[in-house]
């Protein structure tokens, strides 16, 4: 603890206070919120503050404020220019205001213990630099903080610390670092930053970081990090913190603060992470940096709360590992772009069969950039590739693409209340194999340029429930072919691009269940006879029916080859029951039934079909 001889400091010190009535404070933050208190000697602070804290303006009246410049006094130990090979301690001179002055960078060689209380300044362009052959053990108290700080109280005034030492005692605790970022402290940091943690271990307990001219700390890939609490990283130019997405899992979340710097994020670099790792919510977002795509190939959690921001051209990827992503209706987890630019970012690609891909309570917007990997010939927000995903209360917007893709190789384990809205393109493309996946009207597809669900060509092959979705589904060009029992819900809308159509074979069968209130709709994407093929049924399933349903526009050709036959319905082979139907607009028949196939047409209307309504 440092303590003032000069009385008379004090005394005028005090006699102004009164005199003026005035009350100066800035050298304090509070837990509350309430304005700053004043700092005691001790470094403390009245009113349930949380301590003395840099915001960049120096006052004399807080007896502690690190904002104030200090003397180098004759009770100052100048360390000498050279490395440190000899294991050292530095301790605390009660009578002298700096214990240390260092005026270069110093490289430490050796054990270096700093005792609670030692304040160390640092002369223009000074640092020190932690080598593998040393350590750094800096274990202040609450009321005795170490403190390492510039000569002056300006950003950058220093260069700061640089860790590269591989042993359990590199620790700081209870620990100030203030002033620093002139320049890296050596040449191949690549960084400009207050502490630099470059390689090895330490740990982290207590730490204030403060008035930096570049980032607060810096972490890099390879670094294993013992302990990390309650760090308090403010007032510098740069990110507080740029740490690598491999060590993100070592941050210890709302304990720590990182508010009050001129960019208020946690900048990540995107490197593939190689083991578990949970993200917890911090007070500051995440901003995913550089152009690159984020993959991991273990187990990703991302809790309630947290907020990623992507970089330009970035996105994530699950490869072989998982992402669970476990919002709250109160906490959702924000995945959106630096800027709220449709297509400002690439999306999120999934290929992993983890029954752990489970996205709950997700918002996500300004994707769909580009694919993700070259490899995903789709431009979308989310993209389900391969493997398994499950989706609940998930909102995904403003993108320049679709807005969730699942191909038929992905299975949805899980699809409610999932809201895709304001997208260039459909907002949801799916395989056929998908459409039995969807939770329909709970989910909302409303408020994009193109509001269908765009259902890829292909088989379905497992039992199916065809359900109702607030928009039309849109056949994409070719044939769905039903090869298992699916069955179509009332008010369901399917809408067909040209030369598409749709075929019930092999074991498969049809229930088309409209109601007089609810009905089905057949058409073509554009109201021309003949637009798409048509409805071919070729199976024995005695439930094979379709009621209440409006089938128009069809009829342009043979669903299949062997078909023989144009019709908005073809009955092939087999039976079909087909009641309360309007058959209209098609550019042959209406129905048309082979000689092999048995057709109930029951309180059937029909209007105009080019051929005929019912043939041959």
């Amino acid at each position: 603890m440092k303590r003032s001889s000069n009385l008379s400091f004090y005394l005028i010190l005090l006699l102004s206070f009164f005199s003026l009535n005035i009350f100066i404070s800035s050298c304090c933050r509070c837990v509350d919120g309430e304005p700053n208190g004043f700092c005691d000697e001790d470094k403390s602070c009245d009113d349930d503050d949380d301590g003395c804290i840099s915001d960049g303006n120096c006052n004399e009246d807080c007896a502690s404020d690190p904002d104030c410049p200090v003397s180098i006094g004759a009770n100052t130990i100048t360390l000498e220019c050279s490395n440190i090979t000899e294991d050292i301690t530095l301790v605390d001179n009660p009578d002298a205001t700096v214990d240390y002055f260092i005026d270069c960078v110093m490289n430490v060689k050796a054990k270096v213990n700093i005792n609670p209380g030692v304040v160390i300044v640092f002369g223009d362009d000074a640092g020190l630099v932690i080598t593998d052959e040393g350590h750094l053990n800096a274990i202040g108290t609450a009321g005795s903080k170490i403190t390492f700080r510039g000569q002056q109280a300006v950003k950058g005034f220093w260069r700061g610390i640089h860790f590269g030492s591989n042993t359990l005692q590199n620790q700081l605790e209870q620990v100030v670092i203030q002033d620093a970022g002139l320049e890296e402290v050596v040449y191949y940091g690549n960084d400009i930053t207050s502490l630099m943690i470059y390689d090895g271990q330490i740990s982290l307990n207590n730490v204030t970081i403060q008035n930096g001219a570049g980032h607060g700390l810096t972490i890099y890939q390879d670094v294993k990090i013992n302990d990390y609490s309650e760090l308090t990283i403010t007032n510098h130019d740069k990110e507080p913190l740029y740490i690598s997405s491999k060590r993100v899992g070592d941050l210890d979340g709302l304990n720590s603060d990182y508010s009050g710097n001129l960019i208020d994020f946690i900048s990540v670099y995107p490197h593939a992470l190689d083991a578990d790792a949970t993200w917890q919510q911090t007070n500051v977002p995440y901003l995913i940096e550089n152009d690159d795509v984020l993959e991991t190939d273990e187990a990703w959690t991302i809790e309630a709360g947290v907020t990623m921001v992507m970089q330009e051209d970035g996105g994530l990827a699950v490869d072989d590992g998982s992402l669970t992503i476990s919002g709250t209706g109160a906490e959702p987890v924000i995945i959106r772009g630096r800027e709220a630019v449709k297509g400002f970012w690439r999306g999120i690609h999934i290929e992993s069969t983890s029954i752990n891909n489970n996205f709950t309570n997700l918002q996500v917007s300004d994707a769909g950039l580009d694919e993700v990997f070259y490899y995903s010939n789709t431009v979308t927000s989310i993209l389900a590739y391969s493997g398994s995903i499950k989706l609940n209360n998930v909102q995904i917007s403003n993108g320049s693409g679709y807005g969730l893709t699942l191909y038929n190789d992905a299975q949805a384990l899980e699809y409610n209340n999932v809201t895709i809205t304001t997208h260039d393109e459909e907002p949801l493309y799916i395989g056929s194999e998908r459409i039995g996946d969807l939770d329909g009207m709970a989910s909302d597809y409303t408020g994009n340029t193109k509001d269908f669900i765009l259902v890829a060509e292909g088989d379905i092959t497992s039992e199916c429930t065809w359900t109702k979705t607030n928009v039309p589904y849109l056949i994409d060009n070719g044939t769905i072919d039903i090869l298992a029992a699916t069955i179509m819900e009332a008010g369901t809308t399917v809408t067909f691009k040209e030369t598409s159509g749709l075929g019930v074979t092999g074991d498969g069968s049809f229930d088309v269940r409209g109601t007089s209130a609810d009905k089905v709709t057949f058409t073509g994407q554009s109201p021309v006879n003949g637009y798409w093929l048509g409805i071919l049924y070729a199976t024995t399933s005695i439930n094979n029916r379709i009621t209440h349903a409006n089938i128009e526009f069809g009829g342009g050709d043979e669903v299949y080859y062997w078909g023989n036959a144009e019709a908005n319905l073809t009955v092939y082979s087999g039976g079909l029951i087909v009641e309360d139907c309007h058959i209209s607009n098609s550019a042959a028949w209406g129905i048309f039934i082979h000689d092999d196939a048995d057709c109930d047409c029951i309180n059937n209307t029909f209007a105009n079909n080019d051929s005929g309504d019912i043939g041959p």
